[in-house]
């Protein structure tokens, strides 16, 4: 839009001055009639552009600050194209997208005061809870994390190519068959080591024997000093490491019931242990 105004020369005829003027007023008329072309000026004091303003970044409008005061409706709504709200700010402050991404961190950290999923919720970090986590409702299911871990030659051995992670699962199912061979060479036994190097504080565990070997399978207890198993005997002060010596056995010779369940613990200063909290025919503990 552009505004060109003739300025009347006073050295010319005054007779040329109504048509000046008319042509002035013209000019100012249409200038007046584009800018009400790109607004609606409504009777309730709404204000709309009905057109792109192409002069701004991005095709955009730019204010230091902008307040919307009514009191009913959304207040802003995003339309792509003139189609389905993609956004909505209520007049009441309630907020509605398609997806949010909150990147603040430490003291830009999100707060929420309270928050409501009514599908599925996932994190793919970690999650702390410092209050309390309720499971009172009628539909509130707990469920654990199980896994079969087929037990190969690689697991077997205080020098074993690749011991057993076991951080990545509540209850691990031993399947300990090797299709009916010997996982070491006999009269050795099969003395499975595991990876606790990733295993979080507090992490609760459960191994039990899906399938048995031919011949014994037992766990690795590391070295002296350097054991892998602890257990709780208050009479002994408390915790007490498993003798390095001593390798928990599965023996499904008393029953087909055959389970350790253990928790990673740290025992004393810097020192972490898979601690027994029950088992049941497990032998050397």
């Amino acid at each position: 839009m552009s505004l060109t105004i003739t300025l009347i020369d006073p050295d010319q005829s005054i007779d040329l001055g109504p048509d000046l003027l008319n042509d002035n007023f013209t000019a100012i008329k249409v200038a007046i009639d584009e800018i009400q072309s790109a607004l609606i000026l409504g009777t309730s004091m709404q204000l709309k552009l009905t057109s792109l303003i192409p002069s701004l970044p991005n095709n955009s409008i730019e204010a230091a600050t902008a307040v919307l005061t009514g009191n009913s409706g959304n207040l802003l709504s995003f339309n792509p194209g003139g189609g389905v709200a993609t956004y909505t700010v209520s007049f009441d402050g309630r907020i509605s997208g398609l997806n949010a991404t909150l990147t603040g961190v430490g003291a830009d950290r999100s707060s929420i005061a309270e928050l409501l999923v009514t599908t599925i919720s996932e994190f793919d970090g970690k999650m702390t809870v410092k209050d309390e986590l309720s499971l009172v409702d009628a539909n509130s299911v707990v469920t654990t994390k199980s896994t079969i871990k087929t037990i190969t030659t690689a697991n077997i051995g205080a020098a074993a190519t690749t011991p057993l992670d076991c951080s990545k699962d509540n209850f691990l199912l031993l399947d300990c068959d090797n299709g009916g061979s010997p996982l070491a060479i006999f009269p050795a036994e099969a003395i499975i080591k595991l990876d606790t190097t990733t295993l979080k504080e507090g992490q609760k565990i459960r191994y039990q024997l899906l399938r048995q070997n031919v011949y014994a399978q037992k766990f690795y207890n590391g070295g002296i000093g350097t054991e892998v198993f602890a257990k709780i005997l208050p009479s002994a002060g408390g915790f007490v490491s498993l003798s390095s010596a001593s390798l928990p056995a599965m023996d499904p010779t008393g029953g087909d019931e055959v389970w350790l369940d253990c928790q990673w613990i740290q025992i004393s200063a810097a020192v972490f242990r898979l601690v027994i909290l029950g088992s049941s025919n497990i032998l050397g503990i």
